[in-house]
């Protein structure tokens, strides 16, 4: 029954997914999808079965592609499941505690490994399970480390009493403790002391300088608070002639996308050139018209655009509409880029409209998006990757632990220099 649920799985995915071979051809695919199916030759359960699923998902490479799997392993272990009973933090292949309530393991201390596996390996496991565009890592980073990381562990390796952590102290001694599981509840912490600040927000700092917030582009998730479009003229019309702003930064960190149109809006407010912003939409059935879509046809710049020096901020969190955006202004040789690279791929995604699967056995959700998008831009390097930083900023786990923003520190000394 749960072959038949694969089966049906894919099935439907290959007729639906505009985008399922941007990155892997229907032959790799094809025989992944069949390696998988090999493996169901026994009883599961459904969450057992859910490996299978996430497994083959995180290997299309869209970041798009979901399913109710995060919501049911959360359903499953919140309450009732112990579980790795410390909140680490990831930079690169490096992991650290972000807080703990066992002495030992006090925040900022370094593991090497869990029951005699590198971190390094463990990551490169849980990444196996977790989608993203292309081969971008930033993006499964970022999920890790928001919380994703306990509940991962514990259904991949499996539900555990205790654990034998290998640590590294801040003094660089060696050690080994062995510590107990425990409900998430005990886990979790509130470590963000950054200044909490509206989802669009304008700053003015000094050297002529202004800060950009733009959290989202979600219209739904700004309705009835701001409005996207008045915000943006009045920002910039404010930058022109309220105060004489010569340098620009944006922050989109943390911004998972939203309104197309809002990505294409705000670029207009910073080139004086009509430009276009998709190249084609297209879904497996048909290809999208400009008069259909006038994100197709050319885009003409806002009198009130800012022409002077722009500084973008990005993280693995920047994703979908705002990729798009970013890819477009990374194409156009817009601005500096400052950060990590973007969560969303350089030459575009597959969303919008989507199909909603339930396998019929194990009641699996699977979300299909169905219209896949190219942006209008320059060849880069990378086929599959977002957009790459011209400044690679990554936050030591010190400053994430006090909240520096090292980032938004290096934009301003940027924008400082002549």
């Amino acid at each position: 029954m749960l072959k038949q649920d694969f089966r049906t799985f894919y099935e439907v995915i290959g007729q639906e997914h505009a985008g399922l071979y941007r990155y892997k051809s229907k032959m790799v695919l094809d025989k992944l999808f069949d390696s998988c199916l090999a493996t169901l030759n026994h009883p599961m359960t459904q969450l057992e079965f859910a490996k299978s699923i996430m497994f083959a998902i995180s290997a299309i490479e869209d970041g798009h592609t979901g399913t109710n799997i995060p919501r049911l392993l959360m359903n499953s272990y919140s309450e009732q499941v112990k579980m790795f009973p410390v909140h680490l933090f990831f930079i690169a292949k490096k992991a650290y505690v972000l807080c703990s309530r066992i002495k030992e393991l006090s925040a900022g201390t370094q593991i090497l490994s869990i029951d005699g596996r590198p971190v390094s390996t463990i990551r490169d496991t849980l990444f196996q399970y977790l989608p993203s565009d292309g081969k971008i890592e930033t993006k499964k980073q970022q999920t890790l480390n928001n919380g994703a990381f306990n509940f991962l562990y514990n259904w991949i390796y499996d539900n555990k009493d205790s654990f034998l952590v290998v640590h590294k102290t801040k003094e660089g001694e060696i050690k080994a403790t062995t510590i107990r599981a425990a409900l998430i509840k005990d886990v979790e912490c509130a470590n963000d002391s950054r200044p909490g600040t509206r989802d669009l927000q304008l700053d003015f700092l000094p050297g002529k300088t202004a800060l950009l917030t733009i959290k989202t582009f979600d219209e739904n998730r700004l309705s009835g608070k701001q409005d996207f479009r008045n915000f943006l003229n009045a920002t910039f019309d404010e930058i022109h002639k309220t105060v004489k702003v010569e340098k620009l930064i944006i922050d989109l960190r943390g911004n998972a996308g939203g309104t197309d149109a809002f990505g294409a809006l705000l670029y207009s407010h910073l080139t004086g050139q009509p430009f276009k912003y998709f190249s084609s939409i297209e879904s497996t059935s048909r290809k999208v018209s400009a008069g259909e879509n006038s994100l197709l046809g050319l885009q003409p710049p806002q009198k009130n655009a800012f022409k002077g020096e722009v500084f973008f901020l990005v993280d693995g969190l920047s994703f979908s509409t705002t990729a798009d955006f970013c890819s477009i202004a990374k194409s156009n040789n817009r601005g500096k880029f400052i950060g990590e690279e973007t969560g969303g791929g350089y030459y575009g995604n597959t969303s919008g409209e989507t199909t909603r699967l339930e396998l019929p056995n194990s009641k699996i959700n699977i979300i299909i998006p169905k219209w896949k998008y190219i942006n209008e831009v320059k060849k880069s390097g990378y086929k599959d990757r977002g957009v790459i930083p011209d400044h690679k900023v990554i936050a030591t786990i010190d400053d994430v632990i006090s909240g520096r923003d090292v980032q938004l520190e290096f934009a301003i000394r940027l924008s400082r220099q002549k």
